[in-house]
């Protein structure tokens, strides 16, 4: 719908910026919600390959005081190592 909703002040707020992200997401290999939907709170994502296109994912959220740029790049590589434990069950 348009306007897309707003539950911060953060949100991506229009549809060109919304595919934009998207498009970086598939780039970069994770999702990233900058106090989009808390403020305080950044969630970071990764897909689980469990179909195709992937339906499931896993997702840790970690308030923005406590994160920075190489604990940020430690907890993404730590959502990537979680994909194989999924894939057994």
């Amino acid at each position: 719908p348009q306007p897309l909703p707003r539950l911060t002040p953060n949100p991506i707020a229009d549809l060109d910026r919304l595919d934009r992200e998207l498009a970086l997401t598939r780039a970069r290999g994770y999702a990233v919600d900058n106090e989009e939907n808390t403020e305080g709170i950044r969630c970071l994502a990764v897909a689980l390959p469990r179909a195709d296109p992937p339906v499931d994912a896993v997702s840790l959220s970690v308030p923005v005081v406590r994160l920075s740029e190489e604990r940020e790049r430690q907890m993404v590589a730590e959502l990537a190592d979680v994909e194989p434990l999924f894939l057994i069950c």
